[in-house]
């Protein structure tokens, strides 16, 4: 099943992985100051509510595809 992913989803998907590599760099520099720490726990709340944001319109994208192949499927059945 093929599904033609957004671009809109596409740009947050890049933004969430450039995010999670600064929190990656920053993290491992062995050292943060408390308001490295503010702005890391800031971003993991917006990383978060975005990946459920994502999540729930890529099952849409899925549910979408299915019912769009259904009748397709339907008619090669009835042929077999």
């Amino acid at each position: 099943m093929a599904v033609d992913i957004p671009h809109d989803v596409l740009v947050r998907v890049t933004a969430i992985s450039s995010d999670v590599a600064a929190l990656k760099a920053t993290c491992s520099t062995g050292w943060t100051t408390e308001a490295q720490l503010a702005r890391a726990e800031v971003a993991m709340a917006h990383l978060r509510g975005e990946s459920r944001r994502l999540h729930r319109q890529l099952k849409g994208l899925r549910a979408s595809a299915r019912q769009n192949e259904a009748p397709f499927v339907a008619m090669i059945g009835d042929a077999a």
